[in-house]
């Protein structure tokens, strides 16, 4: 049987992925339209916070990503939060 009370987590993670377009036709379809270049390896940096309190769980995190085309200014940055309840 599940006792409540309070405990916390942390998370850092580096995750690394190959990205490629689907097809040749998309490949051509990209170049055409003059778009930038995608990069073909990119990598995540995330990093994160879980807090448990009686039944609720709460969780925070962020992910900074590796430029995805080049040429882009911007280093994108994603987040997430997380509320949830054990029964």
């Amino acid at each position: 049987m599940y006792t409540p009370g309070r405990a916390w987590a942390g998370l850092l993670l580096l995750l690394d992925w190959l990205s490629l377009p689907a097809d040749a036709a998309e490949r051509a379809s990209v170049c055409e339209a003059g778009s930038p270049l995608h990069r073909p390896l990119l990598a995540d940096v995330g990093y994160g916070l879980a807090l448990c309190r009686g039944h609720w769980r709460y969780a925070v995190a962020r992910y900074h990503r590796t430029h995805e085309f080049r040429g882009q200014i911007e280093v994108p940055v994603y987040g997430t939060v997380t509320i949830g309840r054990r029964c």
